[in-house]
């Protein structure tokens, strides 16, 4: 993925300018981010074998899966990403340090990775009564650590919190360097015993009890692949504050931002080969910048979920069925990004960091600024309740399920940034809290994960009209009178739950280490009195107007955290509930015996109801508070992330020819 005309891009402005403040359009776009992409080649094998004993019903299976990866994101923030913290210093061209410039040397622009997985299972299916059936089954599987074939990894000698904080310390002994393997250490081996069974009691024969318990692993995120290939001195990052000889201006400035990293970086590559030092170098270059860092614990694991079920299934005649089912499971050894570990207070007032190292006055560490630091730590819980409820009549249908649930996180979406649930690179209003606030202690952020709804309820239907049955008894043309149906669906469920965030001291603190622009750390807000969630907004706040009567949220009772980190947990406000109806009217007209002609009007958000989207969780943004935009309902002529607001009521007629 890349610009179509880079150079002239880059003539007309180059890098990126991004306003931290959000009161400014950005300059450039998203260009820090390109070019970037990857190619991949998967090879897999698999095979399975089942033979039947008397009631035994015994199964056997094995799968190989291997990907080759060309990954071609060496480029990113190679164009720079300019970050101007206050208005103040754009005004003044960044000379007063409130301006950050990241940049990127690469040293390739493209790197060849493989991984593979292996697996396999043994099940016996076993009959042990007419109305009783245990499955037993046992799987293992084995994660390969992956591999550079050009041994293009880096890695510190040791997991973070233990390497050397002496300046002095030399660049190469800190990094190991033309590594084949990416981690320092891998599970091998996961073992995963399963059990479950189905019962039909013979005092209820239309009465089914299943249920079930088993371990479960996933693969580690590959998305590190891109943290480890690009360490110094393969690609190092570095990020340089604005002064009067450090300022916002094109790089071909001697003066400028740009020179300034381009400085660090040359004098990091020179050195590196013959034991410089953090020391060394910024006696030789004053304005030297420390590059960034990924790393990892000694011994990361796969994630592993324990996952336990039952369910009470009923038929009611020959019609109707009703279930009730409980799900739980519990999530260890979840991939955890802890991007701040090496945030220090530069601020001087954020007294919950650590003070900065006395020699470049940002960072714990000296020798590196950013530390993306991966822990196999978080842990995450799920318990839900689903009762459902069908009834045929004919070709007729109704279908009813609502789901009482609470599911709890330190990070939601396995951990990986990329894949977070709220991004507002995607058109989110809010990220989502995928990196640690207190670094000293993350699990901190356990709370409600991104996508906690606490009630669900849904619903889908099909009708088909008894026109000849009821306007002309029976009389009349079939192709005229039946199969006309009307269908729908409708969604019901509390709102998702928000956190309250400060970016203005997040973005200040970035200088000293505690995330970057694109690895975005934030400090939580604090509130100072009650928000108002779930209550009536026209009571709660009079005189206020409130777009959502089941959510409100007075920006007067919160507040920015400059003096350390806020007083509120990760995901503990919750956004406005949401509903949403859909309407279609069809005539279905036999052609043929394999052949149907289809003609109906479809009705998405067939009421117009709006369904609004969370407010601005930014409590130092002017907009703080306010709400946006609407959401787009689940069904939708549009599809998703293409620009189109399909969230007003949309009608489409349709014709159709199946055969």
């Amino acid at each position: 993925f890349g610009n179509a005309k880079p150079a002239a891009t880059q003539a007309a402005f180059p890098g990126t300018l991004l306003f931290a403040s959000s009161q400014f359009s950005d300059m450039g776009g998203i260009d820090f981010n390109f070019p970037q992409g990857r190619r991949v080649t998967q090879f897999q094998v698999s095979d399975d074998y089942a033979k039947t004993v008397r009631s035994h019903t015994l199964k056997v299976g094995a799968k190989f899966r291997r990907n080759w990866v060309t990954n071609t994101d060496y480029s990113i923030l190679s164009n720079g990403l300019m970050l101007p913290i206050t208005q103040a210093s754009f005004f003044n061209g960044g000379t007063d340090g409130g301006t950050l410039l990241q940049q990127s040397f690469p040293t390739a622009l493209e790197q060849p990775f493989a991984v593979y997985q292996l697996g396999g299972y043994i099940e016996d299916d076993w009959k042990a009564k007419p109305g009783l059936t245990l499955t037993l089954a046992f799987r293992l599987d084995h994660s390969s650590n992956p591999i550079c074939f050009k041994q293009c990894f880096a890695r510190p000698v040791t997991q973070f919190p233990q390497l050397s904080l002496s300046p002095a310390t030399p660049y190469n002994q800190l990094m190991l360097v033309n590594q084949t393997q990416m981690l320092p250490d891998l599970t091998s081996i996961e073992p995963q015993p399963r059990f479950g069974f189905a019962w039909q009691p013979r005092f209820m024969h239309n009465t089914v009890i299943r249920g079930g318990i088993g371990l479960f692993n996933d693969a580690f995120p590959g998305s590190l692949l891109d943290g480890f290939s690009e360490n110094p001195p393969l690609d190092p990052t570095f990020t340089v504050a604005g002064s009067p000889t450090a300022i916002i201006s094109s790089p071909t400035d001697p003066k400028s931002l740009y020179a300034s990293a381009s400085a660090s970086n040359q004098a990091f590559q020179s050195g590196f080969k013959n034991g410089a030092s953090f020391a060394s170098l910024s006696t030789l270059l004053p304005s030297f910048s420390a590059p960034n860092l990924a790393a990892s614990q000694n011994h990361p694991q796969v994630p592993q979920y324990q996952k336990w079920s039952l369910e009470v299934g009923h038929q009611f005649g020959q019609n109707t069925s009703a279930s009730l089912g409980y799900v739980g499971n519990h999530g260890i050894h979840i991939y955890n990004q802890n991007s701040g570990i090496n945030g220090c207070n530069n601020i001087g007032t954020f007294t919950t960091l650590p003070a900065c190292n006395v020699f470049s006055k940002s960072g714990v560490n000296p020798s590196f600024l950013l530390v993306n630091y991966a822990q196999s730590i978080g842990v995450s819980n799920y318990n839900g309740l689903t009762a459902s409820f069908t009834h045929r009549h004919g070709s007729s249908i109704v279908q009813v399920n609502y789901t009482w649930s609470h599911a709890l996180d330190m990070v939601s979406n396995s951990g990986v940034p990329q894949d977070a649930f709220g991004n507002t690179a995607f058109f989110a209003t809010n990220n989502s809290m995928v990196f640690p606030e207190d670094p000293a202690n993350p699990r901190r952020n356990y709370g409600n994960a991104d996508y906690d709804a606490r009630h669900i309820l849904n619903a889908n239907y099909v009708w088909e009209l008894p026109l000849k049955r009821l306007i002309t008894r029976g009389r009349g043309p079939d192709r005229l009178l039946r199969g006309w149906n009307v269908n729908g669906d409708f969604f019901l469920r509390t709102g998702f739950p928000l956190t309250l965030v400060d970016n203005a001291t997040s973005s200040a603190l970035q200088a000293g280490g505690y995330g970057s622009s694109n690895t975005l750390v934030n400090v939580f807000g604090t509130q100072l009195a009650a928000g108002g969630t779930g209550v009536d907004c026209a009571a709660q706040f009079p005189g206020t107007p409130q777009p959502h009567k089941s959510f409100c949220l007075n920006p007067a009772n919160f507040t920015t955290s400059p003096n350390g980190f806020g007083n509120v947990g990760r995901n503990t406000i919750r956004g406005p509930n949401y509903r949403m109806a859909d309407l279609a009217l069809m005539k279905h007209t036999k052609i043929t015996e394999r052949s149907e002609f289809v003609l109906g009007a479809q009705f998405f958000n067939v009421f117009n109801h709006p369904n609004f989207d969370a407010p601005l969780m930014d409590a130092s943004s002017a907009r703080f508070g306010q709400i946006t935009r609407t959401v787009s309902g689940p069904t939708t002529l549009f599809g998703s992330v293409l620009g189109a607001d399909a969230s007003p009521r949309l009608v489409q007629l349709k014709v159709q020819l199946n055969f």
